[in-house]
This record gives C-alpha cells, structure tokens and sequence, in this order.
C-alpha cells in the first residue's frame, strides 16, 4: 500500500524533532538500507549532500493517466536518478511518491546540476521536487535528524510551486517546529469545542446601489502558545494535515447560525462560505452539508459555497455531480480567487457555477491602470453574458468602487465598506 509523507510518525526525543520511515512499498529493508547508508558517512564525516527528489502531483497523474502510467513513472525517475550517477550511488524509494540519494563529495554546484539533469530527461513526463542537506555542516549525528532536514527542504520545495530544488535551512526547521506546534494546538482545539476559533462577516454590497447582498465568513483563530496566528498560516496546516474538514463543517454550522440572525432584520440576506478541495473529496460532504442546512432554518438559496480557482479540479464531473445536488436544494457555487489560477471563464462554463469572486489583485488601483481596467471589463463582460454573477473583492477606495460601478461589476466587498 502507498503511504503518504503524512504517514511519517513525528516525535520529540531529547528535545528534537525525529523522523521514523515507512518501510518501502513490497521493500521493508529500504529505509533501513537508506538510514544504515546516511548512518556510515555522518560517522566517516564525509563531505556531500543527501537529496530527496519528490514526483510532483502524483496523485493527478494516477488519475489523469491512469495508476500503470504513475508506476511507469516512478520507475523512470528510480532508472534516471541512478543512470546520472553512473550507478555509483544505490536509489531508495523512500516512500510512495519520492526517493533518497546519498551524493558523497558533491559541491552544491554539482548537486544542482545533478537535479537539473534529472529535471530535463524527466520533461515531458512529470516534474520533480528536490530537498538536500549537507553531511557535516550542521554537526548531525543522527541519521534520522539529518532525513527530517531532508524532508524539510523538500516541503520548502512542493510549497513555493514545485518543479524546484531547495537546500535546507535552520530558518526552514525552525518553521516545521512552529508548524508542528500549531498543529498540535490546531488539534487541541478541536477536540475542545473548537476553542481559539471565531467567525467574522465582511458584508457584500450590491454594487448598484449599494444595498446589502449579505457577508462571506472569514476564519480567525488564536493559538494558546503563539497567540494570534495568521490564516495564511493557518489555512496550510489545516489542508495537509486534514482537519480542515472538521473545522469546515464547524464554519459552515456557525454561518448559518449568523445567517439565521442576520435574515431577523433582512430577510434576504445572503451567507458566503469557502470550502477546500479537501472538503470536496469526503464521501459524505454532500450529505454533511445538506444535513448541516436542513436543521438550520435558513433556506439553501441564502448559502454560496466558494471553491478556490487555484485548486487542482481535476475531476470536473464528479464535482459537477456535487454541485448538481446541492443547487437543486438552492445552494450556490462561487468560484473564489478568480483569475489567479489555471482556470478561464470558457473552462468554468464546463462547471455549474453561480459566482466568480474576482481577486483582489486585479482591482487595486483599478483607476490608474488601463490594463487591468480592459481586463477587468471582458471578464465581467464574459460572465455577463454566461449569466454569472460577478463580486469584486478588496475595494479600499471610492475611486475604484466608481470604476466597478462603471463597468456593471454585480457585487463588492472590502475595507471600504468594513473589515471582517
């Protein structure tokens, strides 16, 4: 069975973070020949570079071309790997989706090279993350330090757009500590009734006459050891670690519950809700959301579910088959971010979607760019003409609410109106 790199048990020993391999997929004796290998050059102090080269998107690949094509693959990334070596250096399938190189001598220079050389026989079929740490810099003697270094530097890698080699840092480790930190908390937190989280509204506006649509929620969450914590930081821990499913259903539950109040005073008032592609995937999450509607007393015509245009959709009618469902009890589906992802709005036709929320980026200082008005205007044009309805986010400033005004935009939000 393949495991992920969540399958790595994490645990403290004498105050530093360790790491504890699965044993290769058919191969029990991989990690162990991997970590023997590492364990002889941290004692030889030998100068060189351990490197950890992942299979970006695997699981795409797998379902775009089919699970034979993704063992093809692995199989050609193990052949490359040891053909650039001269076959010198023995390849460990270090798990499902990435391998381990021990490179005795290797400059960094030569490191790069090596990478690059695997990048290009690669092209064509997949692209490849790489992480490496040197032998001797960082005074390691414990080969399994010296692989959650690796491992590290490789995250550093798949996070910052993959397709890319990055060496490791204390700065990066240090930010795995605080990571696994926050995801203690994060798991703490739930357990307990979800402490530490809150729901806020930033309103939306009918861009016409300024009238209120009604508010997305917006998630804030406050750690008990490092305090307030950006939901940019946030957002990643809950996605790879999975408890953003829980944590989602706990922020739709509190949506309709201010929905519910909020319609008391205006009955026509709307509720917006982003849910990951995380969320997506549960086999129950069409149920779970019904369910979670149903027993609120608010209609499903008040509730948007935003999905991110930047997700990797890459089961479009599965999705549809989702979306098909919830519409037919009134629900409607945004798609967040737009323009800042791989979609198009001819690609979105394919979807059943209500909404396209219009990043941030193309609206700031609308007025003072000629390009971002032209491109803000066939986009609205398009969605005008595909009967979707269009909400600008991050209006800070009159002047570009005139602009939005001027250009037919359905909906705005942002610091103009009111912080969340």
């Amino acid at each position: 069975m393949t495991r992920s790199r969540n399958s790595f048990t994490l645990s403290y020993v004498l105050g530093r973070l360790t790491v504890n391999l699965p044993p290769q997929d058919g191969n029990p004796e991989s990690s162990l020949a991997l970590k023997s290998e590492v364990r002889k050059l941290l004692a030889a102090l030998q100068p060189g570079y351990l490197l950890l080269v992942g299979v970006d998107n695997l699981k795409s690949i797998n379902i775009r071309d089919g699970r034979n094509f993704g063992d093809a693959v692995l199989e050609d990334v193990t052949r490359v790997m040891a053909d650039e070596t001269d076959h010198k250096q023995q390849v460990h399938r270090a798990n499902g989706d990435f391998f381990a190189l021990n490179l005795p001598d290797f400059t960094v220079e030569q490191v790069r090279g090596f990478f690059g050389r695997v990048q290009e026989r690669l092209a064509g079929q997949c692209t490849i993350s790489g992480g490496a740490v040197p032998y001797t810099r960082y005074h390691v003697a414990d080969e399994n330090i010296l692989l959650q270094y690796a491992e590290t530097a490789l995250e550093c890698s798949k996070r910052q757009g993959k397709n890319l080699l990055t060496f490791f840092t204390p700065e990066s480790y240090e930010k795995k500590l605080r990571e696994l930190e926050l995801r203690e908390d994060l798991q703490s937190s739930i357990e307990t009734g979800f402490r530490g989280f809150e729901a806020y509204l930033q309103p939306q506006f009918r861009t016409e006459n300024l009238s209120l649509y009604g508010a997305e929620v917006l998630l804030r969450y406050g750690s008990p050891r490092l305090g307030s914590v950006s939901m940019n930081e946030v957002i990643p821990v809950l996605e790879q670690s999975g408890l953003i499913c829980p944590v989602g259903l706990w922020v739709l539950r509190e949506a309709l519950r201010l929905c519910r109040r909020w319609r008391e005073t205006f009955p026509e008032f709307h509720i917006s809700v982003n849910m990951s592609y995380r969320q997506l995937e549960q086999a129950s999450i069409a149920e779970d959301v019904l369910d979670l509607v149903n027993s609120s007393g608010v209609p499903g015509s008040a509730l948007t579910i935003e999905i991110t245009e930047s997700m990797e959709l890459v089961d479009y009618p599965q999705l549809n088959q989702l979306f098909c469902r919830w519409r037919r009890y009134g629900i409607q589906i945004s798609v967040d971010d737009f323009g800042t992802g791989y979609s198009s709005l001819g690609r979105l036709n394919d979807m059943e979607i209500d909404e396209i929320k219009i990043d941030r980026c193309f609206v700031t200082n609308v007025q003072n760019s000629a390009y971002n008005y032209r491109l803000l205007n066939n986009i609205l044009d398009l969605a005008d003409t595909s009967s979707v309805r269009t909400c600008c986010e991050g209006v800070d400033t009159v002047e570009e609410l005139h602009v939005l005004r001027e250009l037919r935009c359905s909906l705005v939000q942002g610091y103009l109106f009111a912080k969340p």
